[in-house]
């Protein structure tokens, strides 16, 4: 991977864990959509389902798990 790519992908991961945090389920949806890792993890160490659960967003988080992201898993083999 690109140095371009890896840095496009660190972004994507930050706004899907502040749009999981902030309640925004459609653009939630629309990053999903783009292909962005429903279990990445952002260098905070958060996913975007602990993102989900620490602002309080039931609904993301029930949408998340409905979409298969995984409790305390880590896609990748790094933070991103």
């Amino acid at each position: 991977m690109g140095i371009k790519s890896k840095l496009e992908n660190v972004d994507k991961i930050w706004e899907l864990l502040e749009m999981c945090y902030y309640g925004h389920i459609e653009q939630v949806k629309r990053l999903l959509e783009e292909g962005v890792d429903i279990n990445g993890i952002g260098n905070n160490g958060m996913s975007p389902l602990d993102a989900a659960k620490n602002g309080e967003n039931d609904d993301i988080v029930g949408f998340l798990l409905s979409m298969g992201a995984k409790e305390g898993s880590n896609s990748t083999d790094e933070l991103i």
